[in-house]
């Protein structure tokens, strides 16, 4: 009677190890797998609006890269308000645990008001390229389910929350800026909030000024987390410390307060000596910058630069060649004046001889005429 149950024993004993067998070769990169958070939802979508939310899809074993794939189902009108960015290259790459997948939910503007709903299914699958699966491993399909439940409503609802406020330490004549991050939780934009800023001395004893708050720099979409700025720029506080006290109301009702710590510091103004100066003496200007900065340039194109050249040297030979001939004529008339010259100065020459040989011929016949007379006494 104890042998039958001693080879039930080994038969057991077999069967669970053939099973730890089995699962000690399954891929252990597919071994866990999910989504945070598990849901797309929206309870108050206006019609011409769009929606985005992003999922996170995880694994524990990172050895291999492995592509994820989505189907969609759900209502007909759903299916086609809703779109995965970049859905074919979601891709898990080896060493990566995190992948973040953004859904987006665009609702037509004749879009009917009532609730739809659907769901994302994402399943893992090695990538084409990569080995297959062999050497007797297992391979384990694993996947996700993505609850999609989307609301269309006809009001326009306007309603935020104040999430945290922060307030920049400043300088001299520099305005308050406060730091809001805030959540629109309605279906319309958000660019301002209601809340009150008062500003206390560094003992508190003393409000010194009280402000409304006024329009952000940025405007916060529909379902969207921001931080913004708020800029006050007819506060213009003296150097020292300062206390705020902040609060936001929310429908008459304190939503957030909180105390914060300013300080103003003195405008720093550098001092320079003269080992820190490199200032020099300015240069004088060159001649060529001179005629640059009195005479404006004139850009003239390359092309009739080139047309003007051949016209030029044209000119040049010209004015050459009528220089030549000028020149040709006055050595010809210097020639003749000097000819003239030689001419004139030989008759003036032969003018004089003439002159003087007719006057010793008078001076002998004065002679004869005093002999003859003397003679006859």
């Amino acid at each position: 009677m104890k042998f039958p149950k001693f080879s039930h024993f080994l038969v057991a004993l077999s069967f669970l190890g053939l099973a730890i067998g089995i699962f000690s070769h399954i891929t252990s990169s597919q071994a866990a797998f999910g989504t945070s958070p598990p849901w797309v939802r929206n309870d108050h979508m206006l019609p011409g609006t769009t929606f985005e939310q992003i999922i996170n899809l995880s694994r524990s074993d990172t050895d291999k890269a492995i592509k994820a794939k989505i189907q969609v189902s759900g209502d007909k009108e759903l299916l086609k308000w809703i779109n995965v960015e970049n859905e074919k290259d979601l891709i898990m790459r080896q060493g990566q645990a995190i992948l973040p997948m953004k859904v987006m939910v665009e609702v037509p503007k004749r879009a009917e008001i009532k609730r739809y709903s659907g769901s994302i299914f994402v399943s893992l699958a090695p990538l084409e390229t990569s080995e297959s699966l062999g050497g007797g491993e297992v391979g384990i399909t694993l996947g996700a389910n993505i609850s999609v439940d989307i609301t269309v409503i006809g009001e326009k609802i306007y309603e935020y929350k104040l999430q945290s406020i922060s307030a920049d330490n400043l300088q001299e004549d520099e305005p308050l800026t406060l730091n809001i991050k805030i959540q629109n939780l309605g279906n319309v934009s958000v660019n301002n909030a209601n809340g009150q800023v008062e500003i206390y001395n560094e003992t508190q004893t003393e409000v010194i000024k009280s402000l409304d708050f006024i329009e952000f720099e940025e405007v916060i979409a529909p379902d969207e987390t921001k931080t913004v700025k708020m800029v006050f720029d007819d506060v213009i506080l003296d150097p020292g410390k300062y206390w705020l006290f902040v609060q936001s109301f929310l429908d008459g009702k304190v939503e957030y307060e909180n105390r914060l710590p300013l300080e103003v510091s003195e405008k720093i103004i550098p001092i320079i000596t003269p080992e820190d100066s490199t200032a020099t003496k300015p240069s004088l200007p060159t001649v060529s910058e001179e005629l640059e900065t009195q005479a404006p340039s004139v850009e003239v194109p390359v092309a009739e630069l080139r047309e003007a050249a051949p016209i030029a040297e044209q000119t040049n030979k010209l004015y050459l060649i009528f220089g030549f001939v000028g020149l040709g004529f006055g050595l010809i008339a210097l020639i003749g004046v000097i000819i003239v010259l030689i001419f004139v100065l030989k008759n003036q020459q032969r003018t004089l001889q003439q002159t003087s040989g007719h006057g010793y011929h008078g001076q002998g016949n004065a002679g004869n005429t005093r002999e003859n007379a003397k003679n006859q006494e």
